[in-house]
């Protein structure tokens, strides 16, 4: 493109700063945002910027100096949140209220935003737009893919400040922390057990009330819960996604991967009360309880 075509395709030139634009009004716009700054209550402390607005003095800080600064001025009354945009702070509050605007016209399901919406239609709809470069699988959503791909890369960013044990998952990492103070605040109205998730209470229910609604399209197999039949399917389909960083040797389920990955570090974290022993899994460390010392 010619420089005679982009000066007719922006013929407002501002005589301040040199910028052009396509339309008068842009022009104008952005005399009163930059220039103007004597009328305006907002300054930019790195580039002197002027806004009238600390919402938009706040959303210029981020685009055009998120090197320089976390400025978040956006501060939740009933908890510590802060963000860098007034409708950062409006979704958060949803938290706080409950509210769920966002309904889904298939069942009866809410949401607190939009996006979380479109990925639960997907499930309705069996749409599975992001795929793995590496084994093209396909996933309803880009975070769900993510964290798919840090099965390849070994990837564990969630890192445990008690023990040093590291996760793939947020939840996991929450879960695992729970293992250090002992919390388990769910209990089984059935026979009493008691669990640190309300999600692996709900698994264990299904013991007492033999419920396996996932069941094998190939075999007829049924399952208690959705990550035992995406397990089992792995017998049919031979996917091994779970590779060793060390040798390459691929696996099925991560715990097999977990428990190979100890004969290379020779990690026995389970050790014998009674006689010190040490093992590499817990099953070992429950048999040799039950054979040596009762």
């Amino acid at each position: 493109m010619s420089l005679m075509t982009c000066a007719e395709d922006r013929p407002f030139r501002c005589l301040a700063c040199g910028a052009t634009f396509r339309r008068k009004e842009h022009l104008a716009r952005h005399l009163f945002d930059v220039h103007i700054s004597e009328r305006h209550r907002h300054l930019c402390s790195i580039c002197n910027a002027g806004f009238w607005s600390e919402n938009s003095l706040a959303s210029h800080l981020v685009k055009k100096h998120s090197m320089q600064t976390k400025r978040k001025p956006f501060k939740c009354g009933l908890c510590d949140y802060t963000s860098a945009y007034k409708g950062g702070l409006t979704r958060h509050t949803m938290i706080h209220t409950g509210e769920k605007p966002y309904s889904c016209t298939v069942c009866d399901a809410t949401f607190r935003w939009s996006p979380s919406l479109t990925h639960h239609l997907r499930i309705h709809s069996g749409e599975k737009p992001f795929t793995c470069n590496v084994c093209d699988k396909a996933f309803s959503s880009k975070g769900c893919l993510k964290l798919h791909f840090r099965t390849h890369t070994g990837e564990r960013p969630y890192k445990c400040k008690a023990c040093g044990a590291a996760y793939a998952k947020r939840n996991r990492l929450t879960r695992h922390l729970k293992s250090h103070t002992g919390e388990r605040p769910h209990r089984c109205h059935v026979c009493g057990a008691h669990f640190s998730e309300k999600s692996s209470l709900k698994i264990h229910l299904k013991i007492h009330t033999e419920e396996k609604p996932y069941q094998c399209k190939v075999c007829a197999a049924a399952f208690s819960t959705r990550y035992r039949l995406v397990g089992h399917l792995r017998i049919h389909s031979g996917e091994k996604p779970y590779h060793c960083s060390l040798c390459n040797t691929a696996f099925s389920h991560f715990s097999n991967l977990r428990r190979h990955a100890k004969t290379h570090t020779g990690e026995k974290p389970f050790q014998c009360t009674a006689c010190h022993s040490s093992f590499a899994e817990r099953h070992s460390l429950i048999s040799h309880l039950t054979t040596v010392h009762t």
